[in-house]
C-alpha cells in the first residue's frame, strides 16, 4: 500500500491459534523491515495499541525477527521482601542459571538497574518458577 506521499507502508495481520490483530507498519519502518514481513514469518512487534470502532490495532514501532529476539528479564524485589535472606536466595538462583536474557532488577522503591555481575540469565520455565516463588508472580516479567 502507498501513503499519500507515495511511500510504501503495510497493514498486516498477525494471528495465532485464537485470534488475529491488524498491525500498521508505517513507511520508515516498513522500508527498514519489509524483508521480515513475509507470510508465515514469525516476528516480534513492539508498538502502540489502539482500540477504536470496536477494533483492536497495533501501530508498529519496531519489528524483530524471532531469530534475533532475546528476551529481557525484569525482577522487582518489593520492600516487604527486601532482606538478606531474599537477596541471598536471589543471588543463588541467578548465579546458577546462565542464559541469554539481560537482567534488570528493581529493589524496593529504587530505579531499575541492569545487572551484569551474573552475565545473562536463563528464562526457562524452571528458573521463572523459582523466581516467582521467591518474589511473587507479579514481580517477575519477561519482555
Amino acid at each position: 500500500m502507498k501513503t499519500k506521499k507515495g511511500e510504501e507502508m503495510a497493514f498486516i495481520t498477525l494471528e495465532d491459534f485464537k485470534d488475529a490483530v491488524t498491525v500498521a507498519v508505517f513507511s520508515a519502518l516498513f522500508a527498514q523491515q519489509k524483508n521480515f514481513l513475509k507470510p508465515d514469518k514469525i516476528v516480534i512487534i513492539d508498538g502502540t495499541t489502539n482500540f477504536s470502532n470496536n477494533e483492536f490495532k497495533i501501530f508498529a514501532d519496531k519489528v524483530t525477527p524471532i531469530e534475533s529476539y532475546t528476551p529481557v528479564l525484569y525482577l522487582r524485589v518489593p520492600a516487604q521482601s527486601d532482606n538478606a535472606q531474599t537477596r541471598q536466595a536471589l543471588k543463588k538462583i541467578l548465579s546458577d542459571n546462565a542464559g541469554d536474557s539481560e537482567l534488570y532488577i528493581k529493589f524496593s522503591n529504587k530505579r531499575w538497574k541492569v545487572i551484569r555481575n551474573f552475565g545473562n540469565i536463563s528464562t526457562s520455565h524452571e528458573v521463572l518458577s523459582q523466581l516467582k516463588n521467591l518474589l511473587g508472580d507479579e514481580n517477575v516479567k519477561v519482555k
